[in-house]
């Protein structure tokens, strides 16, 4: 299970049986807040940046770590459109760990981080237009010991049946 552009590099190289790479679905960015707090309407880019603004603070995952979802939401956070968000890194662990210490007013992380996370309340996924989101594929690596019992692995986690449970996770799967 990789993000899929990181999956296509390595099914460039070689490192994948072939055919065996299959689309699993799109993880999103979301927004979460303190249990009980009001959950904004973040629908629209324009609704979504007067909440941040009008947030005491905002964090997320510092992005000097190399996490994919940090810096995509560093990128969002340093459009200019964003100027005035007072944003803030996670000392120790994720956003939606800040979040649930009490450490902030609210939390940018990938949904599925915050879907079900002790302490805190998914509002929901950022605004689709602003791109905020991971797409996921899963495969059999070349070099697998059974890549039989790989495949079957594979088609059982992505068939159909399969997306409610994924999507109660945060996981869209896109056909």
């Amino acid at each position: 299970f990789l993000p899929a552009d990181q999956m296509e590099a390595l099914e460039k190289d070689g490192g994948l049986k072939p055919g065996t790479r299959t689309h699993l679905g799109r993880v999103e960015i979301g927004l979460g807040v303190r249990p009980g707090a009001p959950h904004p309407d973040i629908s629209t880019v324009p609704k979504l940046i007067a909440v941040l603004k009008a947030a005491k603070s905002v964090v997320y995952t510092h992005p000097k770590g190399g996490s994919m979802q940090a810096r995509i939401i560093d990128d969002l956070l340093n459009r200019p459109e964003f100027a005035g968000v007072n944003k803030m890194y996670s000392t120790k662990g994720n956003g939606a760990a800040a979040l649930s210490r009490g450490e902030a007013e609210m939390a940018l992380q990938l949904e599925c981080e915050l879907i079900g996370h002790e302490g805190l309340e998914a509002v929901g996924p950022l605004p689709p237009e602003l791109k905020a989101s991971i797409d996921t594929a899963t495969a059999v690596p070349a070099n697998a010991p059974h890549p039989e019992d790989g495949l079957a692995f594979v088609r059982y986690m992505a068939r159909p049946e399969a997306a409610p449970i994924w999507k109660s996770h945060g996981l869209t799967r896109l056909h």
